[in-house]
């Protein structure tokens, strides 16, 4: 108690006033205290944190290698190798190494990729890289190739299968659509019209007539070495001389000139034979050996 005897030299209103002062100042301290307590951060857990938020990240990275060694490698399972499938226009060095090809080989494979080709087929790439059939046999098996290079193949089975079914050259008067469409150049559209205008004619006469549509010269090359007339053609005669204007309209050989022409020259006589009809001038000579056979007077 002695020590606080000053304390009392003091008049009330001063020993108010200490009291005050001094219950500011433990407030102060203590708030200063409980704040500094929650702001300061420990060094060491804000690096152990910033390694945590990391190593999500490191273990992507690492599951990912795994992959990318396994997809590009050989894995060994009882001491026996086993190649899982790949694509040979797109394998590395490393994978041709372990494939066993050489690296002329793989030389040879890499100039035909830079100039834009593709292997396509295990005759491909022997024919590319010349591998030897032995290495081939165990390799080939695990080739995979895009979806549209196996529906090339497919189509390619299908057509030389057709091949063998159809012998040629066909009958273009039994010819379908089917038939037309195998010819380059010949899709269904213009196949549609050489059937339209068979079915006006009732038969081809002359492989000749296929010049007649607006094909290019592939195409009626390509009908010419497939198709071709066959035994005597069942063919539609139109009547000159009794025929009416529509039927006369409907030939193909008729334009709307030549229809009335022949009306105009009816009515003068009957009209005795195709001599007759040409003197009217309304057909060429090279068409005119094949219009004939459709007509009868």
């Amino acid at each position: 108690m002695k020590a606080f005897r000053f304390f009392y030299r003091f008049t009330k209103g001063q020993q108010k006033g200490i009291l005050a002062l001094f219950s500011i100042i433990i407030i102060f301290q203590a708030g200063y205290y409980v704040i500094s307590r929650n702001t300061i951060v420990n060094p060491v857990s804000v690096q152990a944190e910033e390694w945590l938020s990391l190593q999500a990240i490191i273990d992507s990275l690492k599951q990912q290698a795994v992959v990318g060694i396994v997809e590009d490698t050989v894995a060994y399972t009882t001491n026996k190798a086993v190649v899982y499938p790949f694509n040979p226009n797109y394998i590395t060095d490393y994978k041709a190494y372990v494939l066993g090809l050489s690296s002329e080989e793989f030389a040879k494979l890499q100039v035909y990729r830079d100039e834009g080709k593709f292997i396509e087929s295990a005759e491909d790439f022997k024919r590319v890289t010349g591998v030897h059939d032995t290495l081939l046999t165990k390799i080939s098996p695990f080739f995979k190739f895009p979806d549209w290079v196996e529906y090339k193949h497919r189509a390619e089975e299908a057509r030389a299968a057709y091949e063998k079914l159809v012998t040629l050259p066909i009958d273009i008067n039994e010819a379908v659509e089917e038939d037309l469409v195998y010819v380059n150049g010949i899709g269904p559209v213009s196949a549609k019209k050489i059937l339209r205008r068979r079915a006006q004619l009732g038969a081809y006469v002359s492989m000749e007539q296929l010049e007649e549509f607006k094909f290019s010269d592939n195409a009626v090359k390509g009908l010419k070495e497939r198709f071709a007339i066959k035994g005597r053609p069942d063919i539609k005669r139109l009547n000159i001389n009794t025929a009416t204007a529509e039927q006369l309209s409907n030939f193909p050989y008729f334009n709307e000139a030549a229809v009335e022409v022949i009306l105009k020259r009816r009515l003068d006589g009957k009209i005795t034979d195709f001599d007759e009809l040409s003197e009217i001038n309304i057909f060429n000579d090279k068409k005119s050996k094949i219009i004939r056979l459709y007509l009868e007077y």
